[in-house]
Order: C-alpha cells, then sequence, then structure tokens
C-alpha cells in the first residue's frame, strides 16, 4: 500500500497499515511506518473504540483516548483491530474464555461460609430463620430420664442385659426385639412380657426438656414449619407445651396411641406427605432456611436422609453427644453393612444408598463431611449435650439483647 501524510493524518489508497490498522500509532507512540519519526499523529488519527472483550486503557497501560486493543481474558495487547477481530475467534482465546467461565462457576460453588456458635446464635436470635425444620433423636429425651439406644446402658444395652441370654440373636442386634418379625415370631412373648417390659420404662411420666421446649419457643415465635422426630415418647406433644399436632410428625410413631413402627412396618403416610410439602421436587420452592438436628445419630432410614433434603443455602445445625457417629451409617460407601441395611420400610423404593421421599431420590448417607455438603449448606456441628446448647443459646449476648427466654 502506498501511505501519504495529509496535514498530519493517514489514508490508504489501497489498505491499512498492517502495523498499526491506520490509526498511525503503536500503543502511544507514533507508528514509524506511517509517520515521520518526528512527526505527531493528529487527534483525528486516534480511534476511541475500545475492546469489546472488557478491557480499558488503563487496564493495557494507554492514556485515556488511544487505541485500546488489550485482550483482558488473555492478557495480551493484539495491536490492531483486525487482530483483535482474529483472536477472538482463535483457539487460544476461546479456550481461555472457557476456562474464565469455568472459575467463575467454580467461584459460585465455593464453601459456605463457615459457621460459629456465636454467628449462628447472633442470626437465630435476631430472626433471620423464618422457617425452621427440626429433627429430634432419643438423645432430646435422655434428660428427661428416657435412655437412648446407643449409649452405655442405653436401650439396646438393656435389651442384651434382658433379653440375650433368651434370644442369643438379640446380643448382636438388639433392636429386633423391637422389629415386625420378632412380634410376629414370638407373638405371646411379645404381647405379654415385651409390650409389659416396654411400659415399665415409665415414659408416661416423663416431663419434656430444654429441647421440647425450645422446638415449642420456635413455634411461638412464628418460626417453626415442622417438627420431625424418631421417639416415641410424645413429648413433643407433651400438654405443657401447647404445641399443636400439625408442627410434629412422630416418624416412629408413639407409644400413647399404640402406633409405634417397628422395624419391617410402614413408616405413616404422613410422613410422606409433610416431606412433600417441606421439601417439595423442586428444591428451589422450599423455604426451609434453617434445619436443626438435636440428639439423633441418623442410623435409621428413611429418617437418616432428611437432612440432604435442605435446599441449597439452608442452615445446618448437628448437635450431638458424639459427632463421629453421626458422621457414618450402613449407606456409607465401604462401611460394613450393618443392622438396619435391611430394614425394609413399606412405602419406600430404595436403592443401595437412596431412598425415594418426595418424589426423589434422597442419600441416605450422612453428607456432613462432604465437599457437597460444604458448597450446598452452611453448616455448624457441635459435639455436647443438646439441652446445654439450647440454654447456651438463650444466655448468650444477642439472645439477652432482644430479652428471649426459653419459658
Amino acid at each position: 500500500a502506498v501511505l501519504l501524510q495529509v496535514n498530519g493524518a493517514l489514508s490508504a489508497m489501497s489498505s491499512a497499515c498492517p502495523v498499526c490498522d491506520g490509526s498511525g500509532l503503536l500503543l502511544t507512540d507514533s507508528c514509524p511506518l506511517c509517520c515521520d519519526q518526528d512527526g505527531d499523529a493528529d487527534d483525528s488519527t486516534s480511534s476511541n473504540s475500545s475492546c469489546s472483550i472488557g478491557g480499558s486503557h488503563e487496564a493495557a497501560g494507554l492514556a485515556p483516548g488511544s487505541v485500546n486493543h488489550w485482550c483482558d481474558v488473555c492478557g495480551l495487547d493484539l495491536q490492531s483491530s483486525a487482530a483483535m477481530a482474529e483472536h477472538v475467534q482463535g483457539r487460544r482465546h476461546l479456550k481461555h474464555v472457557a476456562g474464565s467461565t469455568a472459575t467463575k462457576r467454580l467461584q459460585r460453588t465455593q464453601e459456605q461460609p463457615t459457621l460459629t456458635e456465636e454467628s449462628f446464635f447472633a442470626k437465630l436470635a435476631g430472626g433471620a430463620f423464618k422457617h425452621i425444620v427440626v429433627l429430634t433423636g432419643a438423645g432430646v429425651s435422655t434428660a428427661a430420664g428416657i435412655p437412648d439406644f446407643r449409649s452405655p446402658g442405653g436401650m439396646f444395652h438393656q435389651i442384651r442385659c434382658t433379653w440375650g441370654s433368651r434370644f442369643p440373636q438379640l446380643l448382636h442386634s438388639p433392636e429386633m426385639l423391637l422389629s415386625r418379625h420378632f412380634a410376629r415370631s414370638q407373638g405371646q412373648i411379645y404381647e405379654n412380657e415385651v409390650q409389659p417390659w416396654l411400659r415399665s420404662l415409665k415414659w408416661n411420666s416423663a416431663e419434656p426438656t430444654a429441647v421440647h421446649k425450645f422446638c415449642a419457643w420456635l413455634q411461638r415465635q412464628g418460626w417453626l414449619q415442622r417438627v420431625y422426630t424418631q421417639n416415641v415418647d410424645g413429648l413433643h406433644l407433651h400438654a405443657d407445651l401447647d404445641l399443636p399436632d400439625d408442627f410434629v410428625v412422630e416418624v416412629h410413631g408413639a407409644l400413647r396411641n399404640d402406633s409405634v413402627v417397628l422395624y419391617g412396618d410402614d413408616i405413616p403416610r404422613r410422613f410422606n406427605t409433610c416431606c412433600r410439602q417441606d421439601f417439595p421436587k423442586q428444591p428451589s420452592e422450599s423455604g426451609v432456611d434453617l434445619l436443626m438436628v438435636f440428639g439423633s445419630s441418623l442410623q435409621v432410614a428413611p429418617f437418616c436422609a432428611l437432612p440432604n433434603m435442605a435446599p441449597r443455602g439452608c442452615t445446618r445445625v448437628l448437635v450431638n453427644m458424639d459427632l463421629w457417629a453421626c458422621m457414618v451409617n450402613d449407606w456409607s460407601p465401604c462401611h460394613r453393612a450393618g443392622p438396619y441395611a435391611d430394614c425394609a420400610f413399606g412405602g419406600l423404593a430404595q436403592t443401595p444408598g437412596l431412598a425415594r421421599l418426595a418424589g426423589r431420590d434422597v442419600q441416605l448417607r450422612p453428607l456432613w463431611r462432604d465437599l457437597t455438603a460444604k458448597k450446598r449448606w452452611p453448616q455448624l456441628l457441635v459435639e455436647g449435650d443438646c439441652d446445654a446448647f439450647v440454654h447456651r443459646f438463650f444466655d448468650s449476648p444477642t439472645a439477652a439483647a432482644f430479652n428471649l427466654t426459653l419459658t
């Protein structure tokens, strides 16, 4: 091309300069191919267009008003519009764009903020959670004098001591005493000996604990959506608490009305109905923003799947005397088959590791330590007494500031 300089401006007779794209500038200096070494390009030769990739003059090290052909994605100065147009269609640039998209996607799935007990108490006392689901196990009733199942001196220990000599299989699997198979195969013994023995534990005289009162307190605040309990003691519906029946799902039935669910029995239909309401098939439709687990080691299906039904972003809190016991169960990878793996629950289509609940497949294994959990839910895991945790909340500075009391 024959290039002529007219009044300090450039005019291309057949094509633009391959170095400066006809701008007369090379970065902030005059292009030596188009302009005299000591000549300055006129303002009219400068282009004010900027890179469509999103770069700025400052990012490319250019002065305002200068040409900018800087690619932010690749970190390159392409020098000309033609080179930029060719570059953005190239394999290298597109690969970097894909990598940038993946990085942004990864940033969106980074671990949820770490919760401390103090920060959680502050959010709870401040009313940050409006739709709370509480899951309770035997550990919440031990303070009422009702033994849990797995602790030293608990229900399974008592079953072994009382019944193990007559039924040796109970030494290995004490829960089988509470199974439908045992009730059918040993009908007279179950009716005349086992049931009276269970009633002798005097559960009817037990009084609600701090956790039971806490659930009722949440309902009075207008924050409780549901309580799911494995316990058959009926303490969540104790008359002193005045907690409406609609808020409580007794997953394993209750002694007071002879509706106890034995191993091998169907789960009450209301359990699945409430699961559909609280944890709809489309997680985005769920309003649950806090799920708390008290006193359950999450070993029995389908109850153990409930924490995994929490929608993304829902805060999950686990309080138990032994956290390690909550980290694995019979559906955990490489975990030996245990007594509950063979228990069939009517109405639940189960595959290894999954249960069909509320119209969707849900993991039965605990996900508290799983990388998925850390990305999906803000979590707080507390090893200790459940009642003590509740009392610490009401003794916290934020609860005191709002004049919150358990009674």
